[in-house]
């Protein structure tokens, strides 16, 4: 059996013999009508062998046909990139530290491409690429826009109207577009793309959106996107059937595999107790709530344990989830005792 089967240009059945930490392990991803998957999520926690599957699909599909895979790495050094408009079959995309002269290479390359093969000007090709490197910024409702630039380098402007050099970015921000544009010129088509920890340094508002951005930006080109992440914001912004939980099974020593009921439009708090399995708060802070609402129960919360308890949970917000519990389990002893 080979280790990958293939539909098309994408991947539809994965079977790893022996690799790291896998041993006869297999992955089905296609849909209800044995179509191939446009997007695939695997989620767990780190050692849990996310990382490693993209390893192996990299490895086995190059040592095949390097042609149908891009791997991108969100962590590293810019240098390791390959020539920018080499338009290459697999490369490496790497975060900063990143030159000023680069960036305007970056920008003058996307330029270019909106200027290729039509009968507009420059200036009519810059505006058309600075409006689309616009249009994902405003999916993760960043307040900047990118309106021109000068000497080499990129001009915006914020919310307030005030005008921005790159340098006057936070550093999320910076990470952000250096990482929309690469993907952008690269512009694969009919590939499989992986992506290792797409959120990796972007806060967590923005980590809920970026699926979305990576989407957008792959899909017009019929690609396949495989991403690893233990982030709950990638998973609750992700559709339940693209969703692959890779949990360590410390009985067998295996790897299990399995699939989450739920996911888009549940809180993050759900994502991290309910499909990733761990606490979304301090255990100690978990266990005083429920020491409380066991002492409610046999009527000892007025006790010196139960006071001293008390002063910790009158700390957490009245509107959270867990106070209104407590709250309701208080009004319950009380009817009762009536």
């Amino acid at each position: 059996m080979k280790p990958i089967r293939m539909i098309e240009h994408k991947l539809a059945e994965l079977t790893i013999k022996k690799y790291r930490l896998f041993q006869n392990f297999k992955l089905d991803l296609t849909d209800d009508k044995g179509n191939p998957l446009d997007t695939v999520i695997l989620a767990g926690i780190n050692g849990s062998g996310k990382t490693t599957i993209l390893d192996f699909i990299s490895e086995t599909l190059s040592s095949e046909d390097k042609s149908n895979i891009v791997r991108v790495k969100l962590i590293g050094n810019l240098s390791e990139m390959k020539k920018l408009g080499d338009r290459i079959n697999s490369s490496e995309l790497n975060p900063f530290p990143v030159q000023k002269k680069e960036i305007s290479n970056y920008i003058d390359h996307f330029i270019l491409d909106n200027n290729k093969f039509s009968n507009v000007t420059v200036r009519e090709a810059r505006e058309a690429a600075f409006d689309e490197i616009n249009k994902l910024f405003n999916i993760l409702d960043i307040n900047i826009q990118l309106i021109d630039r000068k000497d080499g380098k990129p001009i915006f402007i914020n919310f307030q109207g005030k005008k921005l050099g790159l340098e006057d970015l936070s550093a999320g921000e910076q990470e952000l577009f250096i990482r929309v544009l690469r993907l952008k010129i690269l512009s694969p088509k009919e590939k499989i793309v992986l992506i290792d920890e797409p959120e990796f340094a972007l806060h967590p508002s923005w980590q809920q959106k970026i699926l979305k951005v990576y989407k957008k930006i792959l899909s017009d080109g019929n690609n396949q996107v495989i991403l690893a992440t233990h982030s709950p914001q990638v998973i609750a912004s992700a559709d339940v059937k693209s969703v692959f939980l890779l949990k360590p099974n410390l009985e067998t020593k295996k790897i299990d595999v399995s699939m989450p009921k739920y996911t888009k439009g549940h809180t993050i708090n759900y994502v991290l107790s309910e499909i990733m399995g761990a606490d979304y708060r301090d255990t100690k802070i978990n266990n005083d709530i429920e020491e409380y609402l066991a002492l409610i129960r046999n009527g000892e919360h007025e006790t010196n344990k139960g006071m001293e308890l008390k002063k910790i949970i009158n700390n957490l917000d009245p509107n959270s989830e867990d106070r209104i519990r407590i709250d309701f389990a208080l009004r319950r002893f009380k009817v009762l005792k009536k």
